[in-house]
């Protein structure tokens, strides 16, 4: 079944809807979704997502930095090696956001940040754009 077939299966209307048919999955609105990663294993999130568990198996790589605002949330957080890669900025709209409910059972992860402003001064930055600089 192609793209467009599966569009008018489901009867996909919306805009939103549109951007599910172009991929070929139906959207979902209730279910489960379990996610384990590998090491070199790497999850490109968009826009607001959801998971009911997420576990690393010794790596793997989530990285929000394709977008502003992008949000992972995830009911139960287990394994370790896992890396996060997130955008900050005094900008909440701009922010990626990461929400876990249950990390009972989480060993070691890491969040990588980059922080999304310019010092507000006038002298120079030896960083680059994108890095904190000392004041």
């Amino acid at each position: 079944m192609n793209r467009s077939a599966l569009g008018r299966l489901y009867n996909w209307k919306s805009a939103e809807d549109r951007t599910y048919a172009q991929y070929g999955v139906p959207r979902l609105n209730s279910g489960t979704i379990n996610l384990t990663m590998d090491p070199g294993s790497k999850w490109q999130a968009r826009g607001k997502n959801f998971l009911t568990s997420l576990e690393f198996n010794g790596g793997g790589l989530v990285d929000t930095r394709k977008g502003h605002g992008v949000s992972v949330t995830i009911g139960k957080l287990t394994g370790e090696g896992g890396t996060f890669l997130m955008d900050f900025s005094k900008d909440a709209a701009k922010s990626d956001m990461l929400y876990v409910r249950d990390l009972s059972q989480f060993g070691v992860q890491h969040i990588q940040a980059y922080l999304l402003f310019r010092p507000a001064y006038s002298g120079s930055c030896p960083g680059l754009y994108g890095q904190l600089c000392r004041l």
